[in-house]
This record gives C-alpha cells, sequence and structure tokens, in this order.
C-alpha cells in the first residue's frame, strides 16, 4: 500500500460511501474509525479516508476522498464507477420511469459498484443465499485466508477441503462452493469466469444457471456484481415487493414463481437497458431500509 494517500474528488451529490457497501454489492469490507472504511477488492486493499458515516438517506456527503493503495492508479476509480455520471444516470432513469423519482432522491448515493476481481464476487454471492449481511461478511473474509495473492483463486477454492469451511460454520456451502469451483475450473477457472464479462448477457446467465448449485437469482447477482452485466435484474424479496408495488400489483398477493420472476426482469431491461441493475439497487436498498415501516 502507497504510504501517502491521493485525493479522489467526487462528483457533488454522487456518493454516500458507507451506504454504498452496505447495500450488499461486495463484502470485504470494515469501518476503522469515525472516517476512515478499509475496503479489499481481490488483491487490492483501499484505505478510504474522509467518509462520512452518519449521513442521512440521500444526502450523499461524500464530495473528496483520500485513498491509500497497493492498486494502479484508477482502480479504486472504476470500483466506484466513476466514469458513470451518477447524475445523468438517475436523471435518465426517472425519465424513462417517473415513478422511481423519490426513490432515486432518497437513494442518491448509492453507486452501482465495480469490483475488479469477479471471481471473489462470484463466490461471495455464492454465501449469501438464506443468509444475513454480517454472516456473509465472515465468510467471504474466510474464504479469502486460503488465497496466496488476496482472494483464492479458483483452482484455490476447488483445493479446500470441505471441513475447513465446515469449521467456518459455512454449513452446506462447505460442500457447494468447492463444488461449483472444481466446475468452473474444468470450465478454465479464472479466464473462465473474467471471460463472462463479455458474453451477452442471456448467454452469460445460460452458462451459469448450467452449473450445479447456482440457480436464476443467483447467476443474475453475479452477473450484475460480478461480470458487471449492468441489465441483470436480481429478484429477491425486496425487489419482488417494489415490483408488485410499482409494476405487477395484481401479483401482490401472490408468490414469486419462475414466470414471473423472467416477467420482472424483463420489465425493467426493457423499460431502463443497460441501467436497470442501478435502478435495481436503488429499489433494494430503498426495501431493505423502510419495509419495516412501509404502509
Amino acid at each position: 500500500m502507497t504510504p501517502f494517500g491521493r485525493s479522489v474528488a467526487i462528483p457533488d451529490g454522487s456518493l454516500d460511501l458507507h451506504a454504498t457497501l452496505r447495500s450488499g454489492q461486495v463484502f470485504r469490507w470494515s469501518v476503522l474509525d469515525h472516517a476512515r472504511l478499509e475496503i479489499w477488492d481481490g488483491p487490492y486493499q483501499y484505505l478510504v479516508e474522509g467518509v462520512h458515516l452518519d449521513a442521512s438517506p440521500g444526502e450523499a456527503p461524500d464530495h473528496e476522498l483520500t485513498v491509500s493503495s497497493d492498486a494502479p492508479d484508477g482502480t479504486f476509480e472504476s470500483f466506484l464507477r466513476l466514469d458513470w455520471d451518477a447524475t445523468h444516470v438517475a436523471s435518465e432513469l426517472v425519465k424513462r420511469g417517473p415513478e422511481l423519482e423519490p426513490y432515486m432522491s432518497a437513494m442518491r448515493g448509492i453507486r452501482l459498484l465495480r469490483p475488479s476481481n469477479p471471481v471473489e464476487i462470484l463466490f461471495a454471492f455464492l454465501c449469501t443465499p438464506n443468509n444475513n449481511l454480517a454472516r456473509i461478511k465472515g465468510m467471504v473474509e474466510g474464504l479469502a485466508t486460503f488465497g496466496e495473492n488476496g482472494f483464492p483463486t479458483v483452482a484455490e477454492v476447488a483445493s479446500i477441503p470441505p471441513n475447513a469451511l465446515w469449521e467456518l460454520k459455512f454449513g452446506y456451502r462447505a460442500r457447494t462452493i468447492p463444488s461449483v469451483a472444481t466446475e468452473l475450473l474444468a470450465r478454465g477457472g479464472d479466464a473462465y469466469v473474467h471471460g463472462l464479462k463479455s458474453k451477452p448477457y442471456e448467454t452469460a446467465i445460460e452458462e451459469l444457471i448450467s452449473i450445479k448449485h447456482i440457480g436464476r437469482k443467483l447467476a443474475d447477482c453475479i452477473a450484475l456484481f460480478a461480470l458487471d452485466q449492468t441489465c441483470a435484474v436480481p429478484v429477491d424479496t425486496h425487489i419482488w415487493q417494489a415490483a408488485t408495488r410499482l409494476y405487477f400489483p395484481q401479483w401482490q398477493d401472490g408468490s414469486l414463481t419462475e414466470a414471473k420472476y423472467r416477467a420482472v426482469g424483463d420489465h425493467m431491461r426493457d423499460r431502463f437497458g443497460l441501467l436497470a441493475g442501478w435502478a435495481q439497487q436503488a429499489l433494494f436498498f430503498e426495501n431493505v431500509l423502510n419495509w419495516r415501516t412501509r404502509k
């Protein structure tokens, strides 16, 4: 890590870093004190100073950060997706879907991240089903201890004995994670995962769900957060609630089926195109914060 931090200017109103990290896109990060965060991104580490940890939703208070890192220049900016103008994205989403205005306003500062290592994010999301943020973070941090240079490669994950993960309280994932890694290794390992980023969205999804233990929702999470497939829309309980509130009120008393899952994703892709994933993240985190008090 460089001994001296460099300043990273953030366009006004475009970042609440703490809230963005809490929104469930990446999991290896920690709060150090009232103004500092530490983030691990594949083989890289970012020490970020000047962070506002107690901002109200929609405040987007982070205007200038000081970052010390061992990553190449521009990596942190890419991680934050600063090449995307958040104000323009929000404006375009509201233009295409005026019903999103209160959600984009409330979630101002929540950015769609672009982690550098899709392998890490793929395995991180294998830890997420039927889980909570604290336990997911612990599992991903546990997986990271098996890597020689940052997060482990596909081959390193495939070689983890299931009993080692069982001792780390991975439960059934102690079997499924090495199983997925073994299949990925047979398909080309890290290079195969990286290659999925350049595939068309539907092709990437088809390849992911052909792997045992990866269903459609998990595939969409991997596509959006690991593979930079920004039209992906993972439909969990929070997006289902938002979708039936905004787009499919006739389904509010029903359950989420495979056909309805596809209909929700297709509707958002048809409406928002490559911005569908950013819209999904705003709707998701807004519902995470407010579902208990929503009338």
